[in-house]
């Protein structure tokens, strides 16, 4: 009986570095596992009578609103806010992708055969085309009519004129008359030429307009882009300032428009909570895996202290 105790006790001091560390791992993974699961899990309180079973429903579907409000929250201050999507709109990245959209239509109309008006058809209806190359003629005519008013063309124009013919002539009259005489004098001229300029700027203008319009429509498409060549790299520029200046204007009253946060938190109250457990183990599934192995790993190391003090 004494030898067959001793046997036992030698036999268990062997096993027991084998079976306590293998069952410490066992239920370090399954608790780890299990408290995973019950993220999620039950997605409902489970009652018996008046009396709810603790834990339940799952952390995640219990607390499912103060989640979504919080991740609203933190992605709309720290991951998208209006400093980081600006930044992003004005990234080299993208102004070269709109540079490069923009070399893509030049060389796409530097090689068409159709005339710009028919371009213009094809890109809208005729009826619209019509309509736009209506508006432009004149918005032009009102810019060139406003410029003639303002510039005071008539006393700019007078005053040259007699300045030139006078160093021209050499004669008493040009010996007579000195800068304020030709002031008052185109002055007084330029009012007139002045008052004529902007009776009949209208009619003058428009006729203008219409026969230099007239003969930008004709052209061919491929001919406009060569004689516009040299002004590319500016049209370039140009495009790129007014959409650096668009963000910049517009950007803050859009991003507080589309109120982000409340997008993002009604967004994911919107999902039920198997939508939500896949879209969560889709982006950490590693590392909830992770975790359960972490779980046996500790279970065997708890268990093995556990044999040091037997």
């Amino acid at each position: 009986m004494k030898y067959a105790i001793l046997i036992y006790k030698v036999i268990y001091m062997d096993l027991k570095w084998i079976y306590l560390p293998l069952m410490g791992g066992i239920i370090g993974l399954i608790t780890n596992g299990i408290a995973l699961k019950m993220l999620f899990w039950p997605l409902n309180p489970i009652h018996f009578g008046k009396f709810t079973v603790p834990f339940t429903p799952g952390l995640i579907p219990k607390e499912k609103d103060r989640i979504a409000k919080s991740m609203g929250t933190v992605i709309s201050k720290q991951l998208l806010n209006e400093g980081v999507i600006a930044n992003a709109l004005k990234s080299q990245v993208i102004q070269d992708k709109i540079l490069l959209i923009i070399d893509r239509i030049i060389a796409k109309y530097q090689k068409s055969e159709l005339t710009v008006k028919e371009e213009l058809n094809n890109l809208f209806s005729e009826m619209d085309s019509e309509s736009l190359i209506s508006d432009l003629k004149e918005k032009v005519e009102k810019l060139i009519e406003k410029q003639l008013t303002e510039f005071d063309f008539g006393e700019r124009f007078v005053k040259q004129a007699l300045v030139q013919h006078f160093e021209e002539e050499k004669g008493l009259m040009s010996r007579l008359m000195d800068e304020k005489m030709i002031s008052a004098l185109s002055k007084s001229l330029g009012k007139i030429l002045n008052k004529a300029v902007s009776s009949n700027a209208h009619a003058i203008v428009s006729k203008v307009v219409d026969e230099e319009f007239d003969k930008i429509l004709d052209l061919k498409v491929s001919k406009l882009m060569s004689l516009l060549e040299k002004k590319f790299p500016m049209f370039k520029s140009f495009i790129l300032e007014k959409y650096n200046e668009c963000i910049n204007e517009n950007l803050s009253r859009i991003y507080y428009t589309l109120d982000i946060e409340k997008i993002i938190e009604e967004r994911i109250k919107s999902f039920d909570v198997v939508q939500l457990e896949k879209m969560i183990i889709l982006i950490v599934n590693k590392e909830l895996k992770t975790l359960v192995y972490l779980g046996g790993v500790l279970g065997v190391l708890m268990g093995l202290i556990t044999c040091f003090f037997q």
